[in-house]
This record gives structure tokens, C-alpha cells and sequence, in this order.
């Protein structure tokens, strides 16, 4: 059983890194990356590193660096690809979502970032709301508004029909990626109820958990 356990500095690489999580979505970005900068990321297997990146990413975006977010993102998703294909569709789409709304810089802009994502490997399971979003918003760019508006519309039932996450994805359902791409949504269907319901849904929910660095954002959105 020994020989199985996580060595000590690879225990203590992934209580730094989740707790860098934690400072994130409290609000204390320049804390998590004064956590994220003591990870021993040689400790880390190759699915926890790329998610390190993938944390400096959503950090930069949430910090207004669009360059170094749009560099980390498209990083972390192909080292994903192979290790865990759902999180590397996640992370296509934070990236895609945000050069969608110029928060997020990449070179080739939104095109080159949709090409990506649609060579990507497919979800390991039934199709879940990001891929469809993924999907609607990539073929948005390649395809055209007609052929990406039938996605769209099955993609928005989903998300408006959805439960409140479990604990453990709390902060992502709250992220800012995650209540922009929503947004983001609802205005291409031109549907302002349901841009309401989902802004309002994710202020309560950021302020149930006390989520205050979610808050924020869930606060700008509903005010818009």
C-alpha cells in the first residue's frame, strides 16, 4: 500500500494548488498566484500541471491580461487533449468564449481558436452543455449563424434547465468564462429572459457558497 501513496512533495503541490483554487474564487487573485508560484509542479502528474496552467489562465483572464490568458488556455487545452479530453473541451471553450468577447487575445483570433477546438478529440461521454456551447459557438465562426442556431437553442434549454452544481463544481459554474459564455448565448438568440434568469441565478448561487470573487462578475452581468 506504501508504494501506492502520493510522496510528500507531491501531497504538498496539490494542497497548494487547491488551495490556490480557493484564494481564486474568494477574490484574492494575487494570493493564488503567490501559492500557485510555490507549486512544485515536477511533483505534479501531467493532468495537475496542465490544470495549473489552465488556474494561471482563468487567473489572467480575470485580471484583465488577455495576452497571457489567451497563451495559457490554448497551452493548458493540448496538454490536456491526451490526459483528459472533457477538461480540454472546457478549456477550448474558455478560450474561444473570450476571444468571442476580446477579453482574450490569440493569434489568428477566434478562427484559429474554433479550428482548434473542433480537431480536438470528442467528450468521452454523452454530450453535456459545454460541448454543445463548444460545438454552437465553433460552428458560429466556421459555418455561419444559420447552421450554429439550432445548437444554440437546444444548448440554452439546457443551461436554463440546469440544477445548481454539486460543491465540487461550484467554481467552475460560477466562473467568469462560464457566466460570460451564458451571456453570450442568450444575446446571439436575442432571448433577454433567459439572459435575466441565468445572470440572477449565478449571483445567488456565488452568494449562497460566498463565492465573492464569482460575485462580482455575476453582479456585472445582472446589472448589464
Amino acid at each position: 500500500r506504501a508504494a501506492n501513496l502520493t510522496p510528500e512533495p507531491g501531497r504538498r503541490a496539490q494542497r497548494l494548488l487547491a488551495a490556490a483554487v480557493a484564494k481564486r474564487d474568494a477574490g484574492d487573485l494575487d494570493g493564488a498566484l503567490g501559492l500557485l508560484a510555490g507549486v512544485e509542479t515536477g511533483a505534479l502528474d501531467d493532468p495537475e500541471r496542465a490544470r495549473v496552467t489552465l488556474l494561471e489562465a482563468q487567473i489572467a483572464l480575470e485580471q484583465r491580461r488577455g495576452a497571457d490568458a489567451g497563451q495559457l488556455f490554448l497551452s493548458a487545452a493540448i496538454r490536456l487533449q491526451p490526459v483528459d479530453p472533457d477538461l480540454a473541451r472546457d478549456t477550448y471553450l474558455e478560450a474561444l468564449g473570450g476571444t468571442l468577447t476580446r477579453d482574450v487575445q490569440v493569434i489568428g483570433g477566434a478562427q484559429a481558436v474554433a479550428a482548434a477546438a473542433r480537431a480536438a478529440p470528442p467528450s468521452t461521454g454523452p454530450p453535456r452543455c459545454v460541448d454543445l456551447l463548444l460545438d454552437a459557438f465553433a460552428v458560429r465562426l466556421t459555418d455561419g449563424y444559420t447552421a450554429a442556431a439550432p445548437i444554440y437553442a437546444r444548448t440554452l434549454e439546457l443551461v436554463v434547465a440546469a440544477d445548481a452544481p454539486p460543491d465540487e463544481d461550484v467554481g467552475r459554474w460560477l466562473s467568469l468564462s462560464s457566466a460570460r459564455d451564458s451571456n453570450v448565448l442568450a444575446l446571439e438568440l436575442w432571448d433577454d429572459e433567459a439572459l435575466h434568469l441565468l445572470a440572477a441565478r449565478q449571483v445567488q448561487v456565488a452568494r449562497d457558497v460566498g463565492a465573492l470573487g464569482h460575485l462580482q462578475f455575476a453582479l456585472s452581468f445582472l446589472a448589464r
